[in-house]
């Protein structure tokens, strides 16, 4: 090998493999403990007992929050700490003309590639959806078929219906 040449030269370039930072990894801890319902919409963040749990110091449990707070899952309140967010009544309207645009679109996409295994499980889970909107089935047993958002896991703190389809 000359000399002159870089050490690449004649090699397949392969990319770094990034790599997740303490407080990244935090972060993501955090986003499945709300998303799943184990840090309740609303509840106060105990920083202690959380940075025991996840066995990491504080410092970067506080960073990481603090990527939560500007996502908008967090609150922080000054000189109360930190909770995880609620959606207001007047929030909602805007959730839901979201999801309608996200969920027309999904649909739209999943139907245009003509899958009739796929087709028929979504037909299904409109089904599913339509009789609990009819009061037919009741919303638990069709909600864990749908693919829940941060927005659907806040809904009941702001103490409304989940929608016409909600009893």
């Amino acid at each position: 090998m000359r000399r002159d040449l870089p050490r690449s030269v004649g090699r397949a370039s392969v990319p770094r493999v990034s790599r997740l930072s303490t407080v990244d990894l935090i972060a993501i801890e955090l986003r499945k403990a709300i998303f799943s319902g184990a840090l309740a919409v609303g509840a106060q963040l105990g920083e202690v007992e959380i940075a025991a749990q996840l066995g990491v110091s504080r410092s970067p449990l506080r960073e990481a929050a603090q990527r939560l707070v500007q996502e908008g899952i967090l609150v922080a309140i000054p000189g109360r700490g930190m909770s995880v967010a609620v959606i207001e009544g007047d929030q909602i309207a805007d959730v839901y003309e979201m999801r309608l645009a996200i969920e027309a679109q999904a649909a739209r996409r999943i139907a245009s590639r003509n899958d009739p295994a796929v087709l028929e499980r979504i037909t299904a889970a409109f089904e599913e959806l339509v009789a609990a909107s009819e009061g037919r089935t009741r919303v638990q047993s069709v909600m864990p078929t749908w693919s829940c958002t941060r927005c659907w896991s806040m809904l009941p703190a702001a103490n409304v219906s989940a929608g016409p389809w909600h009893r």
